[in-house]
């Protein structure tokens, strides 16, 4: 198979993205060209944009409710995405949506231009994965924001497959996780809501960051799960935010399954 180097985006801003491109090698499969090429023009638009979200926000908002976040927690396909949208109904909770964990550096901004009405006119599509439908304003795990925000992590897994992402330390976990959860109460100004598989091998780095943090948790016969994770497996999109053809020995729920991938670096991996 042949590959070829193209600089680009999958997340980020320009120069992040090319520090993530060179730590890959550069290495972009020819199919996926386009779509380098489309996350490269957002990283341009990301990178002029990000000064100007620093210059109208800093840091300062209602820092009670930066303290009381509540974490959906359970494993992979237990039914933590359906418990996160139902409690999401809840106008007491903010919660990331899609566009938010998509761009952290820059949400807040789109917020403020309306890009949320804009976006809420696009129909929502069907994951291959579950059946859920999702649009640009549906609930989002944070983790694809922390991974972002930080530069690494496992969620960047979904971009170059074939490179195996350790999950953020603990404390780099908690850093990123208090800023994004700044950002989103300075939009929102609500108590916030988040859910992410991978928060139950950080349950003791978020109860020392947020000591008054709350969790829901959901539990699903384990036979039953299993065999759920296995037809996850099978149907999920595996090449969906890719840049590179899955290795032979990529998994498509990735990061997402932290308990059977035991990749978490927190010391609390399941």
């Amino acid at each position: 198979r042949r590959h070829t180097r193209l600089q680009g985006d999958w997340s980020s801003d320009v120069c992040s993205s090319d520090l993530f491109l060179r730590r890959n090698g550069g290495w972009v499969d020819p199919p996926f060209w386009p779509r380098a090429l489309l996350a490269t023009l957002g990283a341009t638009a990301t990178s002029l944009l990000r000064p100007v979200d620093q210059w109208l926000f800093d840091e300062t908002c209602d820092e009670d409710l930066v303290e009381r976040p509540v974490f959906v927690l359970g494993m992979a396909r237990s039914g933590t995405t359906m418990l996160f949208n139902l409690l999401a109904q809840n106008p007491h909770f903010g919660y990331p949506s899609r566009m938010d964990a998509f761009y952290p550096h820059t949400f807040r901004t789109l917020h403020k231009l309306g890009i949320p009405r804009l976006l809420s006119l696009i129909p929502g599509q069907k994951r291959s994965l579950d059946n859920v439908r999702v649009n640009w304003l549906s609930p989002e795990e944070d983790m694809l924001a922390l991974s972002v925000l930080a530069g690494w992590g496992g969620r960047l897994s979904m971009a170059f497959p074939r490179r195996a992402y350790r999950q953020l330390p603990v404390e780099e976990f908690r850093r990123q996780l208090r800023t994004y959860s700044r950002r989103l109460v300075q939009v929102y100004r609500r108590q916030l809501l988040f859910k992410s598989p991978e928060h139950v091998t950080y349950v003791a780095a978020i109860v020392s960051e947020f000591p008054q943090a709350r969790f829901v948790t959901i539990f699903r016969n384990p036979t039953t799960q299993y065999h759920s994770i296995l037809g996850m497996r099978r149907t999920a999109n595996r090449v969906w935010g890719a840049l590179q053809w899955p290795g032979r020995k990529s998994h498509s729920c990735g990061s997402m399954c932290p308990a059977i991938n035991c990749n978490a670096t927190s010391g609390t991996a399941a």
